[in-house]
């Protein structure tokens, strides 16, 4: 199942309408208040709350900021219009961890998902008896579409698909998480892998199976293949356009794998430090090999 986490952004309490900011200062809407009776109400609030009268109070600070905040945004055209045109949905905003499994991150995949957060949060607490409009988030249906090779750290964003208050809305973004796969790795629309190979395979070449994410393909082993060398398995990347690069590693033999058909015949109890004549190719290469590989 898609696993997806949501980050809320930090509430603040600056208000949002008239109508909030009536609300700040226990002013009522219906009738409108007069200009001085708003000023009234702000001196009585602004004087309880005042920072100076209240060191180290961070409610009091709190409620001082956002009855000043109200008194301006009522009482001063030019601010309110500045505060309108720089609208800020940061408290609004929401961003999302999409968990996307390693398959659906390299073919893609349409999601359907469902958002549904109503906890309101606030950094500091409100003082008793204040309101605030609840933030909201409605139960809109998002549909994220994964493109092949969608690496992580890629953002879709959703204008408008945010949390709401009032008739203000923000904004939503999601970022993909790809997990993790044990055998394949992303690299732009190639992908990567590891492979044990038989070390007689690499010596004297071969033809192995190799999985890829489109299923298991034949891989071609040079003769003297070495550890750490990167075959290329072509068209098994994304979307079949990249590549597969495949790291080889070395599966040394086992005392029973020196009994097998693959090794009849060779003598692998040869000094490694002096070569003698009379070896056979065969031989020749795989000592060589192992003086490489050994020093």
């Amino acid at each position: 199942m898609t696993k997806v986490e949501s980050h809320r952004a930090p509430d603040f309490i600056k208000v949002k309408s008239g109508a909030e900011a009536l609300v700040m200062l226990g002013l009522p809407s219906h009738p409108p208040p007069s200009v001085s009776e708003v000023k009234a109400a702000y001196r009585k609030l602004a004087l309880e709350n005042h920072p100076d009268l209240h060191p180290g109070d961070k409610s009091k600070l709190s409620k001082f900021l956002a009855v000043s905040y109200a008194y301006e945004l009522l009482t001063n055209p030019d601010f309110r219009r500045g505060e309108e045109a720089a609208t800020n949905h940061q408290d609004l905003n929401v961003q999302a961890q999409l968990s996307l499994k390693f398959e659906d991150a390299f073919f893609g995949k349409s999601l359907r998902l469902f958002f549904n957060f109503t906890e309101t949060k606030y950094t500091e607490a409100l003082p008793e008896g204040d309101r605030i409009l609840a933030a909201k988030l409605a139960l809109d249906p998002i549909v994220v579409v994964v493109k092949p090779g969608t690496p992580t750290g890629t953002v879709y964003p959703f204008s408008g698909k945010g949390l709401e208050r009032g008739s203000t809305r923000g904004d939503l973004k999601i970022v993909a998480i790809v997990m993790p796969n044990p055998q394949f790795r992303m690299d732009g629309p190639n992908i990567v892998s590891q492979l044990q190979v038989p070390l007689h395979t690499m010596l004297a070449g071969g033809e192995v199976d190799a999985p890829t994410m489109w299923g298991i393909r034949k891989l071609v082993i040079p003769p003297g293949t070495s550890p750490g060398e990167h075959l290329k398995i072509r068209r098994c990347g994304v979307g079949k356009v990249g590549d597969q690069l495949v790291e080889i590693h070395p599966k040394y033999p086992s005392r029973d794998d020196l009994k097998s058909e693959d090794w009849e015949g060779l003598d692998v109890n040869w000094d490694l430090t002096e070569q003698t004549g009379g070896v056979d190719p065969e031989m020749d290469l795989i000592r060589k090999a192992f003086l490489t590989w050994t020093t």
